[in-house]
């Protein structure tokens, strides 16, 4: 046991072409809590969203303003259709 260096043999990322809550974390963790979804985020800027709650909203139950409503929009439609999302669980995003 023990805290060891591991190589990725592989490791690929595509970024989806829209972004979302140009400089407003705050804005997109009450996004979260608004909606019940449980979240991870860290000091790196990255969060994970299980794909179960998102694949359950119930989008006509919140009153969501343009760009809350189009993020959450993007985040299922991805959360449906990416393959690691499916099988691990989770969608994750990134600031940058």
């Amino acid at each position: 046991m023990g805290y060891r260096a591991h190589f990725a043999k592989k490791y690929y990322v595509e970024y989806s072409d829209n972004s979302h809550f140009n400089n407003d974390v705050e804005a997109c963790l009450e996004l979260f809590d608004k909606l019940k979804i449980e979240y991870y985020y860290d000091e790196a800027h990255e969060m994970e969203l299980q794909t179960k709650d998102l694949l359950e909203l119930k989008l006509e139950d919140y009153k969501l303003n343009e760009e809350e409503l189009e993020f959450i929009q993007d985040a299922i439609k991805i959360a449906k259709t990416a393959k690691y999302c499916k099988n691990e669980g989770y969608l994750k995003i990134h600031w940058f």
